[in-house]
């Protein structure tokens, strides 16, 4: 009775707020004829043709081959790919202080007349310094994101309609916590995510926002249709797995849920908590046994774990007097 209450209401309690989640996947570069997307970012590319209006532009050195493929004349890249062309000067005073944010970039940019930017995602929340100073700068908006790159408006008069239309404000690609998205928020974080996944139909950042809007709605249906799909995708981590078996858990697919937690077992996978979960599991059952047999696995896993040892206190005073 008041252990069951217990254990259900601790349940209610999201365990994947605890955890940052940080979702690996595979970036290696298949071979291949042509640019690889992570020089070419097309999406990215259609905006700027279609809304953005013509402005001088700072680029990363990798997308420049591109971009004079695509974009000159409208927007001519400040760098190319061809290096050698480069004086020592161009590069230790124009191009190295802003792409690595040194105390005058600003001013820099300024000089050069550049109201807009084009930076690279290095990896799933890891980002160039100009881009974690450009997100800082009250001065700047993103507006555009894919899996390899980041678009920043200056915040003028030309940009002010398109940066209206198109700023992020609660996703960010530095930042894969995700701690931003609430119940007030989950809407417009929605809206952002759609917005790159019009530009980028599998992006892993936007996906994730999806399912954990929809898990801190309490949409759990739709969090488990999209939880399914990043579950298989490779070297997706374990966090995938954990809220995928959380949000069968709220919607009582009991059995659906220990499949998953079973296979965090076999895969080594957040075993703690896998077992944690079956032991709530199995309370919901009745199965006092069981559950006993979790908790104790979940504490072989996890010795020092607080919720876990909290549990084991209450189970035991409830049902081994």
């Amino acid at each position: 009775g008041e252990f069951l209450h217990w254990a259900q209401k601790t349940l209610l309690a999201p365990a994947w707020l605890a955890l940052a989640l940080v979702a690996t996947q595979d970036r290696t570069h298949p071979f291949g004829v042509g640019l690889h997307p992570a020089f070419y970012p097309m999406g990215i590319y259609r905006l700027l043709e279609r809304e953005v209006p013509q402005q001088r532009i700072f680029n990363d050195m990798r997308f420049g081959g591109s971009m004079l493929w695509w974009l000159w004349p409208k927007f001519p890249p400040f760098i190319d790919g061809r290096g050698d062309t480069y004086t020592p000067e161009f590069w230790q005073q124009q191009y190295l202080p802003v792409i690595q944010a040194k105390p005058d970039w600003r001013a820099r940019l300024e000089a050069y007349d550049i109201d807009a930017v084009l930076l690279p995602v290095l990896a799933p929340g890891r980002v160039p310094r100009l881009a974690t100073a450009l997100k800082a700068d009250p001065g700047w908006a993103l507006v555009a994101f894919d899996e390899n790159a980041i678009l920043f408006l200056r915040r003028t008069a030309a940009n002010e309609a398109v940066i209206a239309r198109t700023e992020f404000r609660h996703i960010w690609p530095g930042d894969w916590t995700l701690a931003g998205i609430t119940p007030e928020t989950a809407v417009s974080s929605i809206a952002e995510a759609n917005r790159t996944l019009q530009l980028d139909p599998k992006n892993l950042l936007a996906r994730t926002v999806v399912a954990r809007a929809a898990l801190v709605t309490g949409d759990y249906p739709a969090a488990v249709e999209m939880l399914r799909a990043l579950v298989e995708l490779p070297g997706s981590g374990p966090n995938y797995w954990r809220d995928l078996g959380y949000a069968f858990m709220k919607l009582g697919r009991f059995d659906d849920a220990e499949q998953v937690f079973a296979h965090m077992i076999r895969k080594d996978l957040a075993r703690g908590y896998a077992w944690f979960m079956k032991f709530h599991i199995a309370l919901q059952r009745n199965a006092r046994t069981e559950a006993d047999r979790c908790l104790t696995e979940a504490l072989n896993a996890e010795p020092l774990n607080p919720d876990y040892l909290a549990a084991r206190m209450k189970f035991d005073a409830a049902f081994k007097k």
